[in-house]
């Protein structure tokens, strides 16, 4: 019920809380370590980032919810959210989305099973091989007809379709892939005997907090709320807080 009561909250994108604006984030509940639920509560770097950045805004609070990425994308696309984290940048593919606020750069790479073929070489080692990436990514659609890409419902479950050998790699971020193979391994979720390698870098993807583009009218304080993020993320990024905030979760 509490669960409920926090997306039907979230619809409500704007108020006056004391003379504030009330903004509502979506953010992918399935990303660990970057943005993840625990109980209720969104959690990860990437909301640690945007609520620091949040707490040097003038004029506006802002609550995070967290939902499945699936749920977020919808959201975004029909114009009911004002904001979601955190997409790569598509504006082809996604041109509802608009990307100002730059979040982070991730590694993008391909685990390989190391009982498996050696594939060194991206795209011409996996020609006609069986690719899998988090559902709602589009990593792989430049590569579809090269591929054949499956979609997991996480991560986790994504390395254990690799361990099962039903797919012959899969994608995701570096750090992301370290952290859910220890996980996986301390829960005693994979074979003692089984063991992954890092394959080759795919590309490097920019994680943004991605503002609507076609619901403007609804959200007249968009461009204000943008400039002052723009601003506040950008020296965050300098100083260097946002990588060691990062780092709180990787180390």
């Amino acid at each position: 019920m509490r669960r409920i009561l926090l997306v039907l909250l979230g619809l409500i994108v704007t108020g006056s809380v004391f003379g504030q604006t009330k903004v509502t984030v979506y953010a992918d509940d399935g990303y660990f370590p970057y943005s993840y639920m625990e109980g209720t509560s969104a959690r990860g770097a990437y909301i640690d980032i945007v609520l620091a950045a949040a707490a040097q805004l003038k004029g506006y609070t802002v609550e995070i919810v967290p939902l499945p990425w699936k749920r977020c994308l919808n959201l975004m696309e029909r114009g009911e959210a004002f904001a979601i984290l955190p997409p790569y940048k598509r504006p082809g593919l996604r041109p509802w989305m608009d990307y100002q606020l730059k979040l982070y750069d991730e590694k993008i790479v391909l685990f390989l099973n190391a009982q498996g073929p050696k594939m060194t070489r991206w795209p011409q080692d996996f020609v006609g091989k069986t690719v899998g990436e988090a559902a709602g990514w589009a990593n792989l659609d430049a590569f579809r007809g090269q591929v054949k890409i499956e979609f997991a419902q996480s991560n986790k479950i994504g390395l254990l379709k690799l361990e099962a050998k039903r797919n012959d790699a899969y994608l995701m971020d570096e750090t992301v892939g370290l952290l859910a193979i220890k996980e996986l391994r301390a829960a005693g979720a994979i074979n003692a005997k089984t063991s992954f390698v890092i394959g080759p870098t795919v590309s490097t993807e920019e994680a943004f907090l991605s503002l609507t583009n076609v619901a403007t009218a609804k959200f007249p304080f968009k461009n204000d709320f943008a400039k002052q993020m723009q601003g506040i993320l950008g020296r965050m990024t300098a100083s260097g807080e946002i990588k060691k905030i990062v780092a709180n979760y990787t180390n």
